[in-house]
């Protein structure tokens, strides 16, 4: 049987809705910079990945000799493997599956072999996704988490310096920001893995470097991501983590036949049990909010960067601005 377990507790860290104030715990004001995830953060061109990289390693436990009397069982299990290493590079993900099947009595599949599969069946989807924002059958707000693009331009022109720092590959993300308008508000501040160096890369190093480059005290960053890696480090620094916990379905684009569009679920957003699941990951890693998306929070967001209590300032037809101004070198 699987050697991993997944017991779940009641959340107990401060969740919110669109009336609710902000935890009095939180720190307000005092920041200079926020660092986003990506994938699952701004971006939802990659949803439904985890379902994707599931299967490889499902596939890959029975190739590796190993069996299962509960195929749904032993599917839980590998998502939880999946969810929990969430934020690191799917390589290095691949590497914890092999150790996984050793110690269960497998032989170990090669790490960049189902990474190479994972990555071969999410372009498949992904590229599909391209052409439809390319060819205009799918805007590419689409894409987004609901109230990215406000909360983006509404930081900005606070002035606030924004990093991206991803777990997935360098040029991809660059692609993706691009398509997704999303790029200018980052300039070069853009962090992930590239090529080779994708398993030694390292979030944590990726934080300490931009702490030192940009003189940052670790109480001056905000974290958000979906992610418990970031979370963690985050909070590592003395930094103030927001997790997000998004409801993402793929659902049809009735306005263009053919296209799919990703959005998330604006009920109860913890009744679905992966956002549970989600919301139960960030607590435990340290989250001191946890938000189903941004433009549900936007007043109580903003207050908390700006340290003031919450008004309705959040643009309703943002613009994407040009490149911040000059920045240290990376």
């Amino acid at each position: 049987m699987i050697n991993i377990t997944s017991p779940l507790s009641q959340c107990t860290k401060p969740l919110v809705s669109a009336d609710e104030e902000l935890p009095a715990t939180l720190r307000r004001g005092g920041y200079r910079a926020v660092l986003f995830d990506f994938d699952g953060t701004l971006s939802l061109l990659r949803a439904g990945w985890p379902a994707v990289m599931t299967e490889v390693l499902c596939e890959a436990w029975y190739t590796a000799g190993l069996s299962t009397t509960d195929v749904t069982q032993l599917r839980r299990q590998l998502l939880h493997l999946v969810l929990s290493t969430n934020g690191m590079p799917p390589l290095r993900q691949m590497e914890l599956f092999a150790e996984l099947v050793r110690s269960n009595g497998g032989v170990p599949p090669s790490p960049l072999q189902c990474a190479t599969i994972y990555q071969q069946r999410l372009q498949q989807r992904l590229r599909q996704r391209y052409e439809q924002i390319r060819q205009g059958k799918t805007p590419a707000e689409r894409w987004l988490v609901p109230g990215t693009q406000q909360v983006l331009e509404a930081l900005h022109r606070r002035g606030l310096l924004l990093f991206l720092l991803s777990g997935t590959d360098y040029e991809q993300v660059q692609t993706e920001a691009e398509l997704l308008g999303l790029a200018p508000f980052f300039a070069q501040r853009l962090f992930a893995p590239k090529g080779q160096e994708a398993v030694a890369f390292s979030k944590g190093q990726v934080v300490d470097q931009i702490l030192q480059t940009y003189r940052l005290q670790g109480g001056e960053l905000l974290g958000i991501g979906d992610g418990v890696v970031e979370t963690r480090e985050v909070k590592r620094v003395g930094g103030t983590a927001i997790g997000l916990a998004s409801a993402e379905t793929v659902a049809p684009d009735t306005s263009s036949p053919g296209a799919m569009s990703v959005t998330a679920k604006d009920p109860s957003f913890l009744s679905d049990p992966l956002v549970a699941d989600k919301a139960e990951r960030l607590a435990a890693a340290g989250a001191d909010w946890i938000i189903p998306d941004y433009h549900r929070v936007m007043p109580q967001l903003l207050a908390l960067v700006d340290g003031t209590v919450p008004t309705n300032d959040s643009p309703s037809q943002p613009s994407c601005p040009e490149a911040p101004g000059t920045t240290p070198s990376e």
